[in-house]
């Protein structure tokens, strides 16, 4: 990629005229031409020694593919799948509102082989995992990403094209409408049939397929159903992975709310104690005041009204024995607290 000469900005900046180096010409006949697939494979990684998860799965994984017999995709849709015959009567639903509004008829979106080969191919993976007790569902926003569930697993997993994307050179037309653009990039529909788990596995096992050489991915329908049925057996032990943590977690929250709860208590237990002392002590010093009130009258140094002084006298020591715990009948209860509305007896 050719890069600006010193000075080329400032000149551009002061409105000097700069000349643009061109860019490298990459089409000589000798190179080819770049293809970028849409949905590459990924590179297999680097040769890592299986770990024991991955090696007691794998060995799950050749477990079933002994005990499962042969599937074959048939050359023709046999028996569809109650989910392939709501697409099939979906499409025809669109296609009949098509016509009703336009003069030509519509294309069906199965038409073309590949849609055809998927259907297909799907159908006898739908029906042999629903005879191993699977529920089949998709999304309803992507049709032919699916989800097979058993006992509340799901394992997810895709059937799509393998697109092509090439980069070409502009015809003289093109040129003449794109100035100062060579080149477009084109995508091609390869006719490939790739399905991808899309839910977790242990690291190594085999998650996608896809035409080989000289295999078709039909050949592989008893790898793929074995996959899937590994998949959801290492889902089921996640979710007893994760189920246990969670239960860690709940019974650590649940401590945490017993510690707060006691230390509540044990606030509510000291404002109770600190709120007797002072009742009795607030009526110790009523009764104080009283005698000290009956010693100034006896002195002389207070003369009172006795109409009124005598009853207030009543009331004041009244008052005195109703503060006071140890005289007023209060309980004393193990905690040294009144029960809480919510608490019961063995609290």
């Amino acid at each position: 990629m050719p890069v600006p000469p010193r000075g080329y900005w400032a000149k551009a900046r002061t409105g000097k005229r700069v000349v643009r180096p061109p860019l490298l010409e990459i089409d000589a006949p000798s190179r080819p031409e770049p293809t970028i697939p849409l949905t590459p494979t990924l590179p297999a990684p680097a040769s890592v020694a299986p770990t024991e998860e991955a090696a007691r799965y794998e060995a799950l994984h050749q477990q079933l593919l002994a005990e499962m017999p042969a599937l074959s995709v048939p050359a023709t849709l046999r028996k569809p799948h109650p989910l392939i015959t709501s697409w099939l009567e979906d499409d025809a639903r669109d296609r009949q509102r098509w016509s009703g509004l336009h003069a030509r008829p519509a294309k069906s979106k199965y038409a073309t082989p590949f849609a055809r080969r998927r259907l297909r191919f799907l159908n006898t993976l739908f029906h042999a995992l629903e005879q191993r007790g699977f529920k089949i569902t998709h999304d309803p926003q992507h049709r032919f990403d699916c989800q097979a569930t058993l006992e509340g697993n799901t394992v997810r997993f895709a059937a799509y094209e393998r697109i092509r994307q090439v980069r070409r050179p502009l015809t003289d037309e093109e040129r003449a409408i794109r100035p100062g653009q060579k080149y477009t990039q084109e995508s091609f529909a390869t006719g490939e049939l790739i399905l991808a788990l899309e839910s977790s596995l242990p690291r190594g096992l085999t998650r996608s397929w896809s035409n080989q050489a000289d295999q078709p991915i039909e050949t592989e329908i008893n790898q793929i159903l074995a996959g899937i049925l590994v998949a959801t057996s290492y889902e089921n032990e996640q979710a007893k992975i994760r189920a246990a943590a969670e239960q860690v977690r709940w019974e650590a929250q649940k401590q945490k709310w017993e510690r707060g709860r006691q230390e509540k208590l044990e606030q509510d237990r000291r404002a109770a104690l600190l709120k007797i002392v002072k009742d009795w002590r607030d009526a110790g010093e009523i009764r104080a005041f009283v005698e000290a009130l009956k010693k100034a009258v006896n002195d002389g140094e207070f003369r009172p009204n006795a109409e009124v002084f005598e009853p207030w006298l009543d009331w004041a020591m009244e008052r005195a024995k109703h503060l006071d715990p140890i005289l007023s009948g209060w309980t004393f209860s193990k905690d040294l607290l009144p029960k809480h509305e919510h608490e019961t007896e063995s609290t």
